[in-house]
């Protein structure tokens, strides 16, 4: 007989999924079918900032937004990286809370915005705060590599942290700390 074993977290509550499985967005590259695939298997997919293709990533996250909304009815996220040296970091904080407000499904689904590689500072604008004041249930997260970041960030109002340490790949770590240490 098969039993599907279900997990009730905060996390599970907050962003209305079945498991507390989350993909990791892994930017640069296109992750719009994975984001489906573990957001049908009671995940949540998060879709990647990319824009190694010359392409306009505000339009590459719009579509791969849509896509997800045609293949799937279960919830899913996004990523921004917010480096200083991220040239499109500002137009995708100020473009896509708009373009989420104006899509009604989207905006049921998207529940969960990662910020990443900068400061979550840049998120915090009057666009996502329409939005959020829109009734939307997004949460927006921060990736955090150290404590003292930890600190800032919730001081700044972010709904949750994703924690790594020096063993995360592609993510800046600045202390020599792994993962199970810091997240005590």
């Amino acid at each position: 007989m098969w039993f599907r074993m279900v997990i009730k977290t905060d996390i599970t509550k907050m962003l209305g999924i079945r498991h507390p499985i989350l993909s990791a967005p892994m930017g640069p590259f296109y992750t719009t079918k994975l984001a489906v695939a573990v957001s049908e298997a009671g995940g949540l997919g998060v879709l990647s900032h990319n824009n190694l293709t010359g392409k306009n990533s505000v339009d590459e996250l719009k579509k791969s937004m849509e896509y997800v909304v045609e293949h799937t009815n279960k919830n899913f996220g996004f990523n921004i990286r917010t480096a200083r040296l991220q040239p499109d970091a500002i137009k995708l904080c100020r473009q896509i809370p708009r373009f989420i407000m104006n899509n009604p499904k989207i905006k049921e689904q998207c529940r969960y915005l990662i910020t990443s590689a900068g400061s979550p500072r840049v998120m915090f604008n009057k666009h996502f705060e329409k939005l959020k004041e829109s009734g939307s249930n997004i949460k927006h997260f921060h990736v955090t590599p150290t404590f003292h970041f930890a600190e800032k960030c919730v001081n700044m109002g972010v709904d949750g942290l994703v924690v790594t340490g020096s063993e995360g790949g592609g993510h800046q770590s600045y202390e020599n700390i792994s993962t199970l240490v810091l997240i005590q």
